[in-house]
């Protein structure tokens, strides 16, 4: 006799009803049978994730860090940390080695960042390691890694800078990014930081219900376009322990928004620079939703080098780019390179640029 079609005086148990209505909406109920799932369905990519590792996060090209978060197409991945700890300089760096090394393609909305030609520079000095400003003239790179530097990063990394009359909402920044997505193809996005969304929340409406509806949308997006989300959002409250004075680890439950992040990310991280503003650097992995698929909770140590625009590891390991494009500003023979003065002869690149991009030029706007 099967347990479960009797009920506790031992007699046949009724068969239950089946639902007539929605629940949510009262119409009627249709139920979508492509809606259930088998073993036998998922067989190939069971047999895929056994033989190839199908499903695993993918390296993030820094040993250190890859014990802890790798990179996941389709999750959502939180970033906190205290205003310039670098938790943007290390996302960012992070996505320069996927482009790098593997051709990923990233779309950008970067608010607290802007300019936009400055954010550029920001990656240019990253990729090449030396600085792109005139002022510093003793480790300055060559107008040629400029140029070089440019086609690079003109070719992997996107930027949402919206109008005066456009009000980024949520919804507004996921059509930019779909837009970006079908016509180049992008692998990554990144919200940096989430208050510089314009959020309309209900009169009356609970903040917390509101996140969660958003952050549920941004998931859906990731999952179905397998991109990697990446935001980064602020900490709230007190930021230093009254015993001891020293400057808290950003928890996931300090967010400013409430639990709602730590809820919904499929993983949350947080960049903390414990001696501000000493360069050492903690990553405190705080949250990883597919242990052993994606990595493990715990904490990386990382330095930075700003004369590199880098980071490296203290234990000894150098940063991924340092082998394949090592930085420029260390090199002494390059020196007279770097120091070449601009003639109108190496004036060869234009300085004015297209309003638009011939890749994504469209009579239509992406929303």
């Amino acid at each position: 006799m099967n347990p479960f079609k009797v009920n506790k005086q031992g007699a046949p148990a009724q068969e239950p009803r089946p639902l007539r209505t929605h629940p949510a909406t009262g119409g009627p109920l249709v139920l979508n049978p492509l809606s259930i799932l088998t073993a036998e369905q998922s067989r190939k990519a069971i047999y895929d994730h056994y033989n190839f590792g199908t499903g695993n996060g993918e390296t993030t090209h820094f040993p250190d860090i890859d014990k802890h978060w790798t990179w996941k197409r389709g999750e959502l991945t939180t970033v906190t940390g205290y205003p310039n700890h670098g938790k943007s300089e290390l996302m960012i760096q992070l996505m320069v080695f996927k482009a790098y090394f593997d051709g990923w393609r990233f779309c950008l909305f970067v608010p607290e960042n802007m300019p936009a030609e400055l954010f550029f520079v920001k990656i240019i000095q990253a990729y090449i390691g030396a600085s792109a400003n005139a002022k510093d003239q003793d480790r300055r790179m060559s107008v040629q890694d400029l140029e070089r530097g440019l086609v690079w990063v003109n070719e992997y990394f996107f930027v949402v800078n919206p109008q005066e009359d456009e009000l980024m909402t949520p919804d507004l920044l996921l059509a930019y990014f779909d837009f970006l997505y079908e016509s180049v193809g992008l692998d990554g996005v990144m919200l940096d930081p989430w208050n510089q969304l314009e959020h309309q929340i209900e009169t009356g409406g609970r903040e917390d219900l509101y996140i969660s509806k958003v952050l549920t949308r941004i998931k859906k997006w990731a999952l179905k376009r397998k991109v990697c989300f990446i935001e980064t959002a602020h900490p709230a409250g007190e930021v230093t322990d009254r015993q001891t004075g020293e400057l808290k680890v950003p928890k996931a439950h300090m967010i400013s928004g409430g639990k709602m992040f730590n809820n919904k990310s499929d993983n949350v991280l947080a960049v903390h620079r414990p001696n501000f503003p000493d360069s050492a650097t903690e990553l405190h992995v705080h949250k990883i939703k597919q242990w052993g698929l994606v990595g493990k909770p715990g904490v990386v140590m990382l330095d930075y080098n700003p004369e590199s625009f880098r980071y490296f590891a203290p234990t000894g390991a150098r940063n991924p780019l340092d082998k394949v494009n090592p930085p420029r500003c260390n090199e002494a023979d390059y020196a007279g390179m770097m120091l070449k003065p601009i003639t109108a002869a190496s004036q060869e690149f234009p300085n004015e640029a297209p309003a638009t991009d011939a890749r994504f030029a469209t009579t239509e706007p992406p929303y």
